[in-house]
């Protein structure tokens, strides 16, 4: 990247950065070959690389050099400090409600694709036995 600091098309390398991933990630979820999911899958690895090195560069370009570590440090929460949050609110979601009904929430949410309509883990037969004797 820094060969790249006197060009000037950073801003377009992170726009096609973003439309690759959205790309691979649309593939990914309508694929059922594997062939293809993992075209798409190092679709999605040289998308995000060109996306968060391209956005990277810029902000350290354009931030004064004073504020530099500051401001990196704000993105790089914002955009992968919290993701540990969110596995555990989806975690919860799944624990609480079963992981079919909160795949279809978080599709429904539009924040995953939801597509599997079989659970994660089928029910011990044994437990299954205990819960319907206790009703």
């Amino acid at each position: 990247m820094a060969g790249f600091s006197q060009i000037k098309f950073k801003g377009w390398l992170a726009t096609a950065g973003h439309f690759g991933l959205a790309l691979a990630y649309v593939g990914m979820g309508l694929s059922h070959i594997v062939p293809l999911s993992m075209a798409c899958m190092a679709l999605a690895g040289w998308a995000g690389v060109t996306l968060y090195a391209n956005t990277n560069t810029i902000i350290q370009l354009l931030v004064p050099n004073e504020l530099r570590g500051r401001v990196i440090s704000t993105y790089l929460w914002a955009t992968q400090g919290t993701a540990p949050f969110g596995s555990l609110l989806i975690g919860g979601l799944a624990q609480g409600m079963g992981s079919l009904i909160c795949r279809a929430y978080w599709r429904r949410r539009g924040l995953g694709d939801g597509r599997s309509h079989q659970p994660v883990h089928k029910p011990h037969p044994q437990r299954a036995n205990l819960d319907l004797a206790q009703k």
